[in-house]
Formats: C-alpha cells, structure tokens, sequence
C-alpha cells in the first residue's frame, strides 16, 4: 500500500511553476501561428487576384457570380475604370515601390428589390519589406452595373 501525502493548501500554486512564463511563452506560439496564418491567407488572397486578372476576361457576366479582377486605367470622383494591361501605377506607402493599380469587380447582394455592385482599386506589394500586402486605393458601390 503506497502511502499518500495531501498536498498543503498553501503549497498548491507551487506545483504549477511560474504559470505567467508558461502562458506568456504559449502565447507567443499563437501569436506566431496567427501571423502566419493571416500571411498564408494574404498569399491565397494574392494567388485569385493573379489567377482572376487571367481568367476575367473570359467570363460571360463578370462579377456577377464571384470577384472579376482587371488592371486600371483611371480612377474619378466616382468610378474606377478598367484596362486591359497595367496602365496605372501607384506606389507602396511603405516601400513606395511603383505597382500596377488592380480592380476587383463583384455584385455583393442580389434581390428583386434591388442589388449592389462594388468597384474597389488596390496595389499589391510583394517586396520583402512589405512581405505580400494589399492596399486599398479606392472604393465605389452603387445599385446597378457601373
């Protein structure tokens, strides 16, 4: 028969150690996982728009059904135009290194009584400085196509 030892009442919070470095190390951990899960979530982000500027220009009814991607030409008061190649640039407001000005294109509600359409221009910074962000340049959203 082994014999056992009750653990003084005082004595309990000394067998868990310095708890405080244990969470403070955890999280960190987590900290690190969600950075790289919020880098990993901007990289796929990255990869649509890229796959998107290539496959738009074949859709029947773009943005109708999901983001349709082009370059822009001109962004006014109140609309953002489109273009077939790179022909705006802006630069990084961090690196300020010159990129091409991208449209995203979408019907974000659909209803009889009415829908929504959005327009928003963003420049895409892949440099190590700036290690794969996206920055919003413009945003426009109206009830009926642009």
């Amino acid at each position: 028969m082994t014999k056992t030892t009750k653990l003084k009442e005082e004595d309990f919070p000394k067998q868990f150690g310095n708890i405080d470095a244990k969470i403070a190390g955890l999280s960190g951990e987590i900290g690190r996982l969600k950075h790289s899960e919020s880098r990993l979530e901007d990289l796929l982000r990255i990869k649509s728009i890229i796959e998107g500027l290539k496959t738009t220009p074949r859709q029947d009814d773009p943005g109708k059904c999901g983001t349709a991607y082009y370059f822009v030409k001109t962004i006014t008061d109140n609309n953002i135009e489109r273009a077939e190649n790179p022909s705006l640039y802006r630069p990084c407001s961090i690196c300020q290194t010159q990129q091409p000005v991208i449209m995203g294109y979408e019907q974000t509600f659909d209803s009889p009584d009415g829908d929504t359409w959005e327009k928003w221009a963003f420049i895409m910074c892949m440099s190590k400085k700036c290690s794969e962000r996206i920055e919003k340049v413009a945003h426009f959203e109206r009830s009926y196509r642009f």
